[in-house]
């Protein structure tokens, strides 16, 4: 779960940039495998894909924070996402 979040935590700063390309966006938004983008400190879902929006069964996950969608306790979560900003599993 670290490496996943971590993962997505270092592609949410790519697609915020500037430099992002529609290219890039659009593989995200249409990829087949499931992706969020989720704010490290906060634990919101910044983006998400077609995909994760079927898997969770949510139009709109934008408005929901990880805990709300992850089995994890908050405090699990949490550690997670701590893990991951220290690079650590």
């Amino acid at each position: 779960m670290a490496r996943v979040i971590f993962l997505f935590a270092c592609f949410y700063s790519v697609l915020c940039s500037e430099v992002t390309s529609v290219s890039f966006k659009n593989y995200f938004l249409n990829a087949k495998n499931v992706m969020l983008f989720i704010d490290p400190i906060t634990g919101n879902i910044v983006e998400a894909n077609n995909a994760a929006k079927l898997f969770y069964g949510y139009e709109n996950l934008t408005n929901m924070s990880i805990q709300e969608i992850n089995t994890f306790t908050k405090e699990q979560v949490l550690n997670e996402i701590k893990q991951a900003r220290r690079g650590t599993q």
